[in-house]
């Protein structure tokens, strides 16, 4: 028989509340999706495209959490699915400012100063960009990372992540200091 001792029922504990919390945070933007005229509120934004300079600017922090700023994660939300994407950055959009989107299919993230304070290891793999149409690349990253940013409400949030997650946490915060997976590939090819 096997006992947990404190860090098991702590990491227990915080996987359940990571879990908790995302389905929180989907089931609110679905409730937001589903008022009547939040729909006529949100937008499909144009995806930014290499070659424009918003791409290679280093984004500013958010000083402040402000309604504008909900309808920033809200349209990038909605901006990010329509296109097919399981992220997306703020300057994709043509904002230069720290802010993240991602859904990798467990749920929407939402990331506001994103900043990784670990990684671990390596993975080598393709990676593509709404940015960057008809491209694909190899590349290395962190297996693992540990993020921290600030959620919607300005509650500082802590991820560990591992795999698909973690790349696409580290392929979007890239983005933020204008870097674009074609920078950072160990080989670039056409994507069909």
């Amino acid at each position: 028989m096997h006992t947990m001792n404190k860090k098991d029922i702590n990491g227990v504990r915080k996987l359940i509340g990571r879990i908790l919390r995302g389905i929180i945070r989907e089931q609110k933007y679905k409730n937001r999706r589903g008022k009547k005229g939040a729909v006529d509120e949100m937008a499909i934004y144009r995806i930014v495209e290499i070659g424009e300079d918003v791409l290679r600017e280093k984004c500013s922090e958010v000083p402040k959490i402000t309604p504008n700023i909900h309808k920033l994660l809200d349209n990038m939300a909605e901006t990010m699915y329509a296109a097919k994407g399981v992220g997306l950055a703020a300057p994709q959009v043509g904002v230069s400012k720290k802010v993240v989107t991602v859904d990798v299919g467990e749920g929407l993230i939402e990331l506001i100063n994103p900043v990784i304070i670990s990684r671990e290891g390596k993975d080598t793999d393709i990676e593509a960009c709404l940015s960057v149409p008809g491209l694909a690349g190899d590349v290395t990253r962190a297996k693992k990372v540990v993020l921290q940013a600030l959620d919607r409400d300005g509650e500082l949030i802590e991820y560990e992540a591992e795999g698909f997650v973690a790349r696409a946490f580290q392929h979007e915060l890239d983005h933020l200091s204008g870097i674009l997976f074609i920078d950072v590939a160990d080989k670039v090819y056409k994507n069909n």
